[in-house]
């Protein structure tokens, strides 16, 4: 928690316009968070982390700590319980205190969490979330034997808060259907399979359309229709360079930085230039080969079925943005890391050493990058920005309009 303090005060001074870093907003979310205003953590998509974020920043400003260092520490904690949380999955999962310590390490080594647990970003609370759901859907399908409508609503109530993290994320509900299926008397009965499914999916459904209409009344609505209509197209699916650019970013660049730094975002030929830094390239080999084997063995475990829900999730999760918004799937890559890591999580080798050198190789090439200057450079941080991306958006361009304001506003002082 204490790195994540530092880190995030750290970049906080540094990163001085948005979309710098893998596109995201970090710096409008800043100024909101400086104010004590947590809705700009933004109710549409991530209401739980304007609820949760706010709970624990509040008291901590009646305590007469700063508006910006209360939202600091309530980011961090955040995070630390999403790292004890999944933690807390590899040891049910059957691994040693040692692997687990360092596979949770790994995954926090990885260019997607490790950049997200250093700024003002909100899928810390949706790793938290993933964490909690991935813990108790198991135990509650177990339970539908004995009362379906009670294990569909707390699947349902678990789902709903998926969704109100991250809508997407409510895509791990796929756990808790794939370990239903282990559940034979309950997929013989039509009744209960059918409340089993319909119950969670209509709990889901209101927390995707609530914060919205709640936030804009009835053109809460539209809301989400305008949003896809902006970024979505099903042509992503059958351009090539952006399934290069998107399969390069999902499978390579979220796990290790083609670079020393940050971009808005990477594209297919940043591959090349990992000839040109074997630490990186033997960071990706060392993490990337541990998670093949560790999911081929899984699907041969006993806990196939929860693997196969987990990879389920995964899959979801990147067609969907593959549709939605394909240039910026760094920004989202956390979502499917920790997807994948569980889903290897009963087929890891019983080898720390081989877990601890990959997840320390990550954090030597991955953690550094969100802190070099180049990275915070509006002029040179987005050479290829995102084609959802507006002209008025690109960082070069809101750097001018910033320091023209700001003459502005001093000339008519």
């Amino acid at each position: 928690m204490a790195v994540s303090v530092f880190r995030i005060e750290v970049s906080r001074d540094a990163i001085t316009v948005n979309n710098c870093v893998l596109g995201a907003d970090t710096v409008s979310i800043w100024r909101y968070l400086e104010e004590g205003n947590f809705l700009g953590l933004r109710v549409h998509k991530h209401a739980l982390a304007v609820v949760l974020i706010a709970l624990l920043a509040q008291p901590l400003i009646w305590l007469g700590i700063s508006q910006a260092l209360a939202a600091t520490l309530a980011l961090s904690l955040v995070q630390a319980c999403a790292a004890v949380l999944a933690f807390a999955y590899f040891r049910r999962a059957g691994n040693t205190k040692a692997v687990s310590a360092g596979l949770t390490l790994l995954v926090l080594s990885t260019l997607g969490v490790a950049t997200h647990f250093g700024m003002a970003e909100s899928y810390g609370v949706t790793l938290l979330a993933i964490c909690i759901a991935c813990l108790l859907l198991p135990v509650v399908a177990e339970k539908a034997r004995q009362d379906a409508l009670v294990s569909a609503s707390v699947a349902g109530a678990i789902g709903a808060g998926l969704a109100l993290a991250n809508a997407p994320a409510a895509a791990f509900l796929l756990v808790y259907f794939a370990c239903l299926l282990k559940q034979g008397e309950v997929v013989a009965d039509l009744r209960k399979f059918a409340l089993c499914i319909l119950v969670p999916l209509a709990f889901v459904l209101l927390a995707v359309v609530a914060p919205a209409v709640a936030a804009e009344g009835d053109d809460g609505l539209v809301w989400h229709g305008d949003y896809l209509e902006r970024f979505a197209s099903f042509s992503h699916f059958i351009d090539p360079q952006v399934l290069a650019d998107f399969l390069a970013t999902s499978f390579v660049f979220s796990f290790v930085a083609p670079y020393e730094f940050l971009r808005c975002r990477f594209i297919f030929a940043d591959l090349l230039q990992f000839g040109a830094r074997p630490l990186h390239l033997a960071a990706y080999l060392a993490m990337a080969s541990l998670l093949v084997v560790s999911l081929v063995r899984a699907v041969r475990s006993s806990e196939r079925t929860e693997t196969f829900g987990l990879l389920a999730a995964a899959s979801a999760i990147l067609l969907f943005y593959l549709y939605f918004n394909p240039d910026e799937a760094l920004l989202y890559s956390p979502q499917w890391l920790i997807a994948l890591f569980f889903a290897s999580a009963p087929g890891v080798p019983r080898m720390a050493i081989w877990v601890w050198l990959a997840a320390v190789l990550g954090l030597l090439v991955n953690v550094p990058t969100l802190h070099h200057e180049k990275t915070s450079d509006p002029e040179v941080c987005c050479p290829h920005p995102p084609g959802s991306m507006m002209e008025r958006e690109l960082p070069s361009v809101l750097i001018r309009e910033g320091s023209r304001h700001n003459t502005r506003g001093g000339a008519g002082q």
